[in-house]
């Protein structure tokens, strides 16, 4: 396909790309707008996505249930960079760039990436600064069957996928039980299950399983107060299971007592993730996960323009600290980027980035557990507080406010 240039003529103004429009992306492009820029310095921005949409994924299991409406938390990406821009307490904003594609490659020597686009041809961007924000994908084809017969929940798109598919069940299967596994006991089988059996009661028949325990990375409350969720929900959560294959009618499993064959309408495969194998083919420093190996300002390892955060970003904090995978350190991770950014395109020291841990929080059908700062909550007022908690994080004032005004109606 033909390439084009997407960059102007080098001027002044420094060029930022950013890529990714998940939470690590999008929250530092949304922060960028809020610098007190210069007339010379304030930046052209473009970010980079896939998607149309932000996807407040931590919310995205409520769709199950039309808890949530599909706008509230996944927002066009166009709107936010809208409401952002009004929203400035400055009229020297940053130009900003919306570009709708796959990062497909970079030259770092000449300072460009080469983006696809579905709608129309390839473009190469040139920037002087560069953030990597490409999170993970999920790791769907690790057993035979998997990628083919079982659903993620990782994006927008597989939750509309997966509703489809239940509201198909849901008219073809009257009379019997849907039989659903959901694969791996983290945060995302755990939320997913319960949300399933809430939304099928009992036409649902939801088997939790995994090759470990459930849970087994949360703080004690969150874990007792799930696992009573889930027993209250007749979810039956079985440990020490191999899934061996997936077949589009049937899932084979292996325990101690052997390898079996039980019938399944719908298999969900939460079971891990990885970073994005796009970085294995950059020309940056990668671990042995693939993660880009950043220092503790979040600059890639052996460059002076590159940044990079969120779950495809090796980075050990300034106190020694490796943050999980969540949304929370892809927040904390977006503030300490684009004040760096903006630190660098100011010729300043960058600064370390500390974490802070503030808690976790899981959604448990139409309840909720909270621990951090002290406190544990379980329950309905878990779930109040959760709820508050992700409107105080929603993408700008702008789209808060419409989203608040539509819960509270």
């Amino acid at each position: 396909r033909r390439c084009t240039q997407m960059a102007s003529g080098r001027g002044v103004r420094p060029r930022v790309c950013v890529v990714g429009g998940g939470f690590g992306g999008v929250y530092t492009t949304l922060k960028l707008l809020k610098m007190p820029w210069t007339r010379l310095t304030r930046p052209e921005i473009t970010l980079v996505s896939s998607e149309e949409r932000f996807c407040f994924l931590p919310m995205l299991y409520e769709l199950l249930i039309a808890d949530v409406d599909e706008w509230e938390i996944a927002p066009r990406l166009e709107d936010l960079l809208k409401y952002a821009a009004a929203e400035a307490p400055t009229p020297l904003k940053p130009t900003t760039h919306l570009t709708i594609g796959k990062m497909v490659g970079m030259n770092a020597k000449k300072n460009t990436v080469d983006v696809e686009r579905a709608t129309s041809a390839a473009v190469s961007i040139t920037y002087d600064y560069l953030v990597l924000a490409l999170g993970n994908e999920p790791a769907t084809d690790v057993v035979p069957g998997s990628e083919e017969h079982a659903l993620p929940f990782h994006r927008l798109d597989d939750a509309r996928r997966l509703l489809s598919k239940v509201e198909d069940l849901e008219r073809r299967t009257r009379g019997r039980q849907i039989k659903v596994y959901v694969v791996g006991g983290g945060y995302s089988g755990v939320e997913l299950a319960c949300m399933l059996s809430e939304r099928l009661k009992e036409r649902g028949s939801i088997r939790l399983v995994d090759r470990g325990s459930v849970l087994e990375r949360s703080v004690e409350h969150n874990r007792v107060t799930a696992r009573a969720a889930l027993a209250n929900y007749g979810v039956s959560v079985e440990t020490g299971i191999t899934v061996a294959e997936v077949a589009p009618d049937s899932i084979a499993i292996e325990s101690k007592d052997g390898l079996g064959r039980e019938p399944a309408d719908l298999v969900v495969w939460t079971a891990g993730s990885r970073p994005n194998r796009l970085l294995r083919n950059l020309e940056l420093p990668t671990d042995e996960r693939g993660r880009v190996q950043a220092d503790d300002r979040l600059l890639v390892n052996s460059t002076t323009n590159v940044f990079a955060l969120g779950d495809s970003a090796a980075v050990i904090d300034a106190t020694g600290f490796e943050a999980k995978a969540t949304a929370q350190s892809a927040f904390q991770q977006a503030d300490s980027v684009s004040a760096n950014l903006f630190r660098a395109i100011m010729k300043r020291e960058l600064r370390p980035y500390r974490y802070q841990h503030l808690g976790e929080m899981l959604v448990l059908g139409r309840e909720a557990t909270v621990s951090g700062l002290g406190a544990s909550l379980d329950g309905a007022s878990a779930f109040a507080a959760r709820r508050a908690a992700y409107l105080a994080r929603m993408p700008t004032a702008t789209h808060a406010a419409k989203v608040g005004a539509s819960w509270a109606l």
